[in-house]
């Protein structure tokens, strides 16, 4: 095959799959499901042994395209958000960001020295590693939410259409639901 074929080809295979890509997204918009799904089965489809059977073994190239993607994707997401937006949350979010994962870090510090006889420069390495993780950012990342007590006004405004939530029944407040 020449060389202004093969990039032919390539071309056209590329834009199978981004004008593929447009559709799944509108479609998954519709139906609910995450588009993350969506795109990789259109990736398992159009990959070696899929319908599309195109050859791609350069794993280092995958990790680059990757990086760069979710590099355009965050950047993306920070672009698009609206100040508003960022003003109703400004306060608890810079409030939890910082007494709260100081006030988790010196907790957990204090439980893993005490309880696990861990040396204090371990104990808080690990306080502050674990302490990091704020239930603010779990709740915006998660496709599915596990919680004990039912979830709360704030916390139903914040669901995206294609999250969902699993409460547990809190035997404590729900003794009649128990029996």
């Amino acid at each position: 095959m020449n060389a202004p074929i093969a990039i032919a080809a390539i071309l056209a295979t590329v834009g199978v799959l981004l004008g593929g890509s447009v559709v799944l997204t509108r479609l998954t918009g519709r139906i609910g499901i995450p588009i993350a799904l969506g795109f990789i089965a259109v990736g398992m489809l159009a990959g070696s042994e899929g319908i599309g059977h195109i050859q791609f073994e350069n794993y280092t190239f995958a990790f680059r395209a990757g990086i760069v993607a979710l590099v355009l994707i965050l950047f993306d997401g920070g672009l698009n958000t609206p100040p508003s937006s960022l003003r109703a949350v400004a306060a608890p979010s810079l409030t939890l960001a910082t007494v709260g994962v100081f006030a988790t870090a010196g907790i957990l510090a204090t439980f893993a020295h005490l309880a696990g006889d861990v040396a204090w420069p371990v104990a808080l390495l690990v306080g502050a590693v674990v302490s990091s993780t704020d239930a603010a950012a779990v709740f915006a990342k998660s496709d599915c939410i596990l919680k004990v007590q039912p979830p709360n006004p704030a916390e139903l405004e914040r669901l995206r259409a294609d999250q969902g939530i699993i409460s547990f029944l809190w035997h404590l407040r729900n003794p009649e639901l128990v029996k």
